[in-house]
């Protein structure tokens, strides 16, 4: 169990009962955000059947709060899948940043308007040049697809974090290409979510560390997410 992922999961916001499912699966999880439990048991400890679980399962990561990921056996039969909570910093409302004097009358309107300013950061040049970057990627990415995107808030902040962890744009646009070139992926919809997940694996193969393509991993090779299940 991870404070960490548990602290984490009861701040996104989403149905109370597709949340029960989210706080079940973050009490599985690791700091990383990473658990593998089998939908039975997660069956089990909410106290719903399994077909809901299957259910709000899809919803959390239709909404890019989780990613799935299939996970195989030596002799090429399923197994649990692999869950990745997103683990992305949920912001404050602007009000929870911003407080207001407690007492109007103490404090002249315009020493409160002056509070505001101070409390709001400046956008610097290389911030510009970053959020530059992000825009750049999602629109290539649109421009790839020929449809726009069905979450393009979690897919944002799936790229803003790819980039948080020095990948360029070319790389991004490139592991998403090599996925929907792979047979696994060819009838699903690839998500900058599912990018993340795969794209530390995709460089290590382009740099030749691995001989084994990224997305569905073969029976003849552990999967690489062996490490966590």
């Amino acid at each position: 169990m991870s404070v960490k992922a548990s602290s984490w999961a009861w701040q996104v916001q989403c149905p109370a009962a597709t949340k029960t499912v989210l706080l079940a699966l973050a009490d599985h999880a690791d700091d990383e955000g990473i658990a593998w439990p089998g939908r039975k048991g997660l069956a089990e400890k909410v106290g719903i059947t399994d077909r809901n679980i299957t259910r709000h399962l899809s919803q959390l990561e239709r909404a890019g709060t989780i990613v799935s990921i299939p996970r195989y056996r030596a002799d090429g039969s399923r197994t649990t899948n692999l869950y990745r909570l997103t683990m992305i910093s949920v912001s404050p409302p602007l009000d929870a940043t911003i407080q207001a004097p407690s007492s109007p009358a103490s404090i002249p309107l315009d020493a409160a308007i002056q509070t505001r300013t101070i409390i709001e950061p400046s956008l610097e040049p290389s911030k510009k040049k970053e959020r530059t970057e992000h825009q750049k990627v999602f629109q290539e990415l649109q421009a790839i697809r020929g449809y726009p995107s069905g979450n393009g808030a979690a897919e944002g902040k799936a790229i803003k974090q790819m980039f948080s962890q020095h990948y360029t744009a070319a790389e991004i646009l490139q592991c998403y290409s090599s996925l929907k070139d792979q047979p696994f992926w060819a009838d699903k919809p690839v998500s900058m979510m599912t990018v993340g997940s795969q794209i530390g694996e995709w460089k290590a193969n382009q740099n030749g560390q691995r001989n084994t393509p990224a997305g569905k991993p073969t029976p003849t090779e552990p999967s690489p997410f062996a490490k966590y299940g």
